[in-house]
């Protein structure tokens, strides 16, 4: 029975190939509903890039009407007979407001630009021909298999196949999401909490995960 359409259904990628290539192995099972393409796990929380700066960061001044003001009078300034005001020190005046409230726009989108790739090269390890690799966190795929250590931050929405030493349970610390700083429980799925290795995970996994879409819910799930 195929999943509702606000479900669908991911294939684990256990196996090392070309980008966008159908992997062969039979430990892959299961597709994305609708021919969906498989997103990537980059991080990008920048407003510009070099090319849109300008139009959009000008869009956005004079969307406040106190700029759209001084624009229209640096306008009558340079209309002779209009105003006795030299036209030179009101266009010098008003485009130090815009270039000092550009600068700071800027400088901040530069600071989340730093932030972005900080975090898209986070080293994760990454199941590949039953040995774990490592990779860059933007590599990561949907159905990728990661093995995350004590103390790391997980670096994408994930589901526990098992835990070290064939554990059924483990603790996770969720401050980063909702800024409680005690411990919470988090329970491997049953069928596979025994296959605790890199070799055992890449011969004996055989997995179909339904999941649901996307969503703003941190405390269910449903799949």
């Amino acid at each position: 029975m195929s999943p509702p359409e606000h479900e669908r259904e991911v294939r684990l990628r256990l196996s090392e190939r070309a980008e966008g290539e159908a992997s062969a192995s039979p430990s892959v099972l299961g597709r994305l509903r609708g021919g969906a393409v498989e997103g990537e796990n980059g991080v990008r929380t920048t407003k510009f890039t070099l090319l849109t700066f300008l139009p959009i960061e000008l869009f956005e001044q004079f969307q406040r009407l106190f700029n759209c003001f001084w624009l229209a009078q640096c306008i009558i300034v340079l209309i002779p007979d209009m105003t006795p005001t030299n036209p030179i020190s009101t266009i010098l005046a008003f485009g130090f407001v815009i270039g000092l409230s550009a600068t700071k726009s800027g400088w901040e989108d530069y600071q989340r630009h730093k932030a972005d790739r900080e975090a898209n090269s986070q080293i994760v390890e990454i199941l590949r021909d039953s040995e774990f690799r490592r990779f860059e966190s933007r590599c990561i795929r949907v159905g990728d298999v990661i093995r995350v250590k004590k103390e790391e931050q997980f670096p994408a929405d994930m589901v526990l196949l098992s835990c070290d030493g064939g554990a059924d349970m483990c603790y996770l610390e969720t401050a980063n999401l909702d800024g409680e700083s005690s411990l919470k429980r988090a329970y491997a799925i049953k069928s596979t909490a025994g296959l605790d290795t890199a070799a055992r995970l890449g011969e004996g996994l055989r997995v179909k995960a339904t999941v649901e879409a996307p969503n703003e819910r941190l405390y269910k799930f449903n799949g």
